[in-house]
């Protein structure tokens, strides 16, 4: 599938009304360009992993089809209108237009939502470490935390899945130390808020917590979620490095 047609299936019509006001529509000042075409623009930015606002200019300028395929007819934006246009949407203007996103998606039925899986992911920050070895020196919300890899400077995104159209339902931002367990419950609020009616939630042993279980189940749905294989409960499901199942002899 093309660029275009991507872009184009796209049904942005329940997000125009809160990205046109964020706009000014009286007074005086340049017509600003539709906000629905910049926010198909940032769109195109991260699927095609354009790295700056800079770079996304110049690819819209000189590629006229990808300009056409975003809605912007004739002339392009420059790329501090679309550093203004992310600045002005802001972290709470994007929370809104993925929640609207989402409702849309559970209205037509692309997603359902009944086991949805939690995991949080670790993105490297742009920043050297600080002093104390625990900070950004040019990012000071940054955290040195335990990733796959070893220790990395930077974030986690926790998300919540849908586990049959593996399409993100909620998500949230950390700095990197904090633990994976203390967003289980702020995931399950926004899956709630959404309307997402959830029966299971799926996660790895790095979630094993009698208290995420409860989490879980206060919400009216299963956890899913096997021990550690330094747990000392018997007789449960147990996932070794090689995915066999241990314990439950009575099978």
């Amino acid at each position: 599938m093309s660029i275009k047609q991507v872009l184009k299936s796209l049904n942005l019509g329940s997000i125009c009304r809160f990205l046109t006001s964020l706009y000014h529509r009286e007074g005086a000042g340049r017509k600003p360009y539709p906000a629905v075409c910049m926010l198909k623009a940032q769109l195109l930015k991260h699927l095609w992993r354009v790295p700056s606002d800079r770079r996304l200019a110049l690819l819209l300028k000189r590629n006229r089809r990808v300009a056409r395929a975003c809605g912007f007819k004739r002339e392009t934006p420059s790329h501090g209108l679309f550093t203004q246009f992310r600045h002005r949407l802001g972290k709470g203007g994007y929370e809104k237009v993925f929640s609207l996103l989402v409702k849309q998606l559970l209205k037509c039925g692309a997603v359902k939502g009944e086991v949805v899986a939690v995991d949080s992911t670790a993105v490297k920050a742009y920043s050297q470490r600080s002093l104390d070895n625990k900070t950004g020196k040019s990012d000071p919300e940054a955290r040195v935390g335990r990733a796959r890899r070893g220790f990395l400077l930077g974030y986690k995104v926790h998300t919540a899945c849908c586990a049959s159209s593996e399409l993100p339902l909620a998500f949230t931002v950390e700095p990197c130390n904090r633990n994976d367990k203390c967003f289980i419950k702020p995931l399950l609020e926004k899956l709630m808020g959404r309307g997402v009616c959830f029966e299971a939630v799926l996660a790895d042993a790095q979630y094993d917590s009698a208290k995420v279980r409860e989490t879980v189940e206060e919400y009216g749905a299963e956890p899913v979620i096997p021990y550690r294989k330094s747990s000392k409960i018997r007789d449960v499901l147990r996932v070794g490095k090689t995915s066999s199942c241990e314990g439950l002899n009575s099978w």
